[in-house]
């Protein structure tokens, strides 16, 4: 067993959408807003939504904005407050960041160059001005920041022209496809993200022909 320890404050009301049928509704797997994990080699998961979703106790209103005040007080980001177990340690190893499917593509290229801009490469030059300080000087000084990944939106496969949900779709359009030609969320993530500029690391993965792995075809083409 490579679990340790996990904490996951499953809630006791989840929302359950009209246009698909809910089979947990509360309790356990019915829902969470944050999570962790530690798992026996010390290695620490923790998950926290970028925008609250339920509740001011367990969520944050905007990670990344708490994030931009981390690096602007402290020169590095933090686990902040939320997380469902206290963080083993104070420095954050891994930031995998992916903002999803639930905001429009003009809301989305925002927060996108809002991670690049606010987040990746303002670490990445930290880190960057940090090394040339050292190799200046005799310092032993050891500068940690966080590598940042970020994570292609999974492809939706609704039988519209791109495969994205619309407002006001027809039954026929809700109905899911096997294969699409392209998903606009991972093309434009992919625009505007550059390895090694303003991330570290793009994970992109082909998922387009992939619409019979939907968690309930025929209703649900996104998860």
């Amino acid at each position: 067993n490579l679990l340790s320890h996990a904490e996951i404050p499953w809630k006791d009301e989840w929302p359950c959408h009209s246009n698909a049928p809910c089979f947990i509704t509360h309790g356990e797997h019915g829902g969470f807003d944050a999570a962790s994990i530690r798992l026996v080699n010390g290695m620490e998961l923790h998950f926290v939504p970028h925008m609250g979703s339920m509740d001011d106790y367990s969520s944050e209103v905007d990670v990344l904005e708490r994030l931009k005040g981390d690096i602007a007080r402290y020169g590095r980001v933090t686990f902040g407050e939320k997380t469902a177990m206290p963080p083993g340690g104070p420095n954050v190893d891994v930031l995998v960041y992916n903002v999803g499917i639930h905001y429009g593509l003009g809301r989305a290229k925002k927060e996108i160059q809002h991670f690049a801009n606010w987040i990746a490469k303002p670490l990445m030059e930290r880190h960057a001005n940090a090394t040339r300080n050292i190799l200046s000087s005799d310092a032993g000084y050891s500068h940690h920041r966080p590598r940042t990944i970020y994570v292609t939106t999974p492809t939706q496969h609704y039988n519209t022209d791109d495969g994205q949900w619309q407002p006001g779709m027809t039954l026929e359009s809700k109905q899911c496809i096997d294969e699409i030609s392209s998903n606009p969320r991972a093309e434009l993530e992919k625009e505007l993200l550059t390895p090694g500029v303003n991330v570290d690391v793009l994970l992109d993965y082909d998922d387009l022909s992939l619409g019979k792995m939907h968690v309930n075809k025929g209703i649900d083409c996104s998860h």
